[in-house]
């Protein structure tokens, strides 16, 4: 075979290599990347019987809850009107990959970091926030905008 002909078909072969290889990979199924949030997180909420709220700390560190507020919206409630709004307690600390159970209704008290209430609190509708500061002093978008985490 002349030279020409022996350098197309080796570049031929190449570029038939690297499209395979291009073909294969796009075939094979892909790991869709999450990112994880860098702030506590609502990762659970039970209503009617045994009410709790279970906060979640995905970051590698300890986070102090004190002061923070927890509350709850009845459906059709702005941001900044709250239904229900109780101030985290001194020492409220989520530990790093921690969960925080905040007791509601029925739950057995021992088993909840923070006992809240002991009467129904949620509905079937509405939302639950966590919030850095007292969202009823702030404008609906201020506290929605700045609230820590919410779920409904």
């Amino acid at each position: 075979q002349p030279k020409g002909e022996s350098a197309k078909m080796k570049i031929t072969a190449l570029g038939l290599a690297v499209l395979t290889i291009l073909v294969v990979t796009a075939l094979l199924p892909t790991a869709i990347a999450q990112e994880v949030p860098t702030h506590v997180v609502i990762s659970e909420v039970q209503i009617a019987t045994n009410e709790f709220v279970e906060l979640y700390n995905p970051t590698n560190s300890a986070i102090n809850m004190t002061d923070w507020h927890w509350c709850y919206f009845s459906d059709g409630r702005d941001w900044n009107n709250s239904h229900r709004d109780k101030v985290f307690p001194t020492g409220a600390i989520i530990q790093a990959h921690g969960f925080y159970l905040i007791g509601l209704k029925g739950f057995p008290e021992p088993s909840s970091d923070w006992q809240v209430y002991n009467s129904t609190q949620l509905a079937d509708s509405g939302s639950v926030g966590i919030f850095p500061w007292d969202p009823d002093t702030k404008t609906a978008e201020e506290a929605k905008a700045g609230r820590i985490d919410a779920v409904g």
